[in-house]
């Protein structure tokens, strides 16, 4: 999820200057996930994370921590045109000024000295709200007020907290709650449930709720991770969002391209409808945000000022993906389709707190992003 680089927002030059959080997607988990104690919360553990979250995970050594790429979004070549994955990473931090804080402050945000990026300052800098005072984070609360019509966010497997963990969120941010008016669950394949894939959808409709709050939101839950059954809910995503009016239909999950993958374009092709798509996590092009007939979205890192904590500027994401297709054609040139075409914050290094599941102060053990 890389911004192109005619896109591309340029560091700061004051080596003082640090960049900090922006994961472009708000995370509350299953209940299988992080449930946290009260009082302040320790260090990440990995054994505090759900054996079924690691089990078949990959765990990366970083500068920073440890990454966990769980297996919904490990790539296989061998799957592309099969199967999709998911595009979420935890980041396990090591021991630093972030992480030993006291995490668990009561009431709303602002919270003095913490730098995490939040639905008030994501508006802010995105301009849904007027901007004042460099966004802070330990300050800005004014959160987005917009929206309209309807957003169809489409995963596999049933996530069964949806609601619960939107809630707590919602109350925790300063956000409207959800209604069964305003949240619509779609479930179309039963009570199958998988860790990865329940906390990618998290990011995705919270995010949604972060900044378009007004805009009705549909969690369409694909049976498996299958073509055929993500284009199915695509299919069903597509008739929910044109039958309030028009809106978009979000993807965050792709496939390496394949032989054929233009013969399905016609999924994306509903009237009123606006298609969406993660790039991916790694340097090659991501299926379906190759297609023509989808908006690829990349993802960038925030930097804000050390001192200070005040908004710098918006940088490209080094481990987003980014490229030319292998199959498809841009529409307006003899080149192939390149991704992305709009980027947004996807950092691991800027985290987001967020509730766990039925709780409502937040929480740093893990930096989720995707």
């Amino acid at each position: 999820m890389k911004m192109a680089d005619a896109f591309r927002i340029l560091p700061p030059k004051d080596p003082t200057q640090m960049k900090i959080a922006a994961t472009a997607a708000v995370l509350a988990l299953a209940t299988t996930t992080f449930a946290q104690a009260q009082g302040p919360a320790p260090l990440a553990r990995l054994d505090k994370l759900p054996a079924a979250y690691l089990l078949g995970a990959q765990r990366l050594t970083k500068d920073d921590g440890e990454l966990i790429v769980p297996s919904s979004s490990v790539r296989k070549r061998q799957e592309a045109g099969t199967r999709v994955h998911t595009n979420v990473r935890i980041l396990v931090p090591n021991a630093s000024p972030m992480t030993s804080q006291t995490l668990r402050p009561a009431g709303l945000p602002p919270y003095a000295g913490h730098a995490y990026e939040t639905p008030a300052t994501l508006a802010c800098i995105y301009a849904q709200v007027t901007a004042s005072g460099g966004c802070k984070p330990d300050a800005f609360t004014t959160v987005a007020t917009g929206g309209s019509r309807a957003i169809a966010i489409v995963d596999a497997y049933h996530y069964p907290n949806a609601q619960r963990d939107l809630a707590a969120y919602s109350a925790q941010f300063g956000l409207p709650a959800p209604t069964a008016a305003s949240f619509v669950q779609v479930n179309l394949g039963g009570t199958a449930t998988d860790d990865g894939w329940g906390q990618e959808a998290a990011l995705d409709i919270q995010m949604a709720h972060a900044l378009a709050p007004n805009a009705k939101i549909y969690l369409v839950e694909a049976a498996s991770s299958s073509l055929g059954d993500m284009l199915a809910a695509v299919d069903k995503a597509s008739e929910l969002v044109s039958a309030s009016g028009g809106g978009e239909v979000s993807m965050s999950w792709g496939s390496d391209e394949f032989v054929g993958e233009e013969t399905l374009d016609s999924h994306f092709k509903k009237p009123n409808v606006v298609y969406f798509a993660s790039t991916g996590d790694a340097v090659s092009p991501s299926w379906p945000a190759v297609s023509a007939n989808v908006v690829a979205v990349g993802g960038t890192t925030v930097a804000r000022n050390a001192a200070t904590l005040a908004f710098v500027a918006e940088d490209s994401w080094t481990s987003a993906g980014a490229g030319f297709s292998t199959r498809t054609p841009d529409r307006r040139s003899s080149r192939r389709a390149s991704a992305p075409r709009v980027a947004f914050p996807t950092s691991r290094r800027s985290p987001i707190p967020r509730p766990a599941s039925g709780c409502a102060t937040p929480s740093l053990r893990a930096v989720v992003s995707g």
